[in-house]
């Protein structure tokens, strides 16, 4: 019974890692070959959403410190491309269900949240268009409230 249970363990830890080493091996070559020729904010936002411990590292790349800090918040909220197929693979047995959406709800909330956090802390926000990211995330919320309301499945074991 142990080594079968050490057997399954060590599988799953490899099947984990082994995501973040593929997601790790695509971002060296998105570095290597696209990111030259885009913007710091975009590389940032792309690897984040692709890996998160590799988006966060890449965060010093951001001058604007408020910038920087709501980046830093809804990378660590969404988790990553990457978190989501570790998720998908260690819990293959019980699906995702809401996951996915709940997942984008609480990155939401979360940039929301940093971004009116970030106004009252810096004295300069970020750029004029700090209205326009709040009223972006504020529609994205109000979307799934809608589909909270107008769904039989509760969005609350998602979240």
């Amino acid at each position: 019974f142990t080594f079968l249970c050490l057997r399954k363990t060590f599988f799953t830890m490899a099947n984990i890692c082994a995501w973040i080493v593929i997601f790790r091996v695509i971002i060296s070559y998105f570095q290597r070959f696209l990111f030259p020729f885009i913007p710091d904010v975009l590389q940032v936002t792309f690897a984040g959403l692709l890996e998160m411990t590799n988006g966060c590292h890449l965060l010093t790349q951001i001058r604007s410190i408020p910038l920087r800090f709501i980046l830093c918040s809804g990378i660590l909220s969404f988790g990553g491309v990457c978190v989501t197929l570790q998720t998908a693979s260690a819990a293959s047995k019980l699906g995702l269900g809401w996951y996915l959406p709940g997942k984008i709800l609480q990155t939401l909330l979360s940039l929301l949240f940093s971004t009116i956090l970030q106004i009252i802390l810096f004295s300069d926000p970020i750029s004029p268009i700090t209205p326009a990211i709040l009223t972006f995330i504020t529609l994205g919320i109000v979307y799934f409230a809608i589909i909270r309301k107008n769904s039989s499945n509760s969005l609350k074991f998602a979240i």
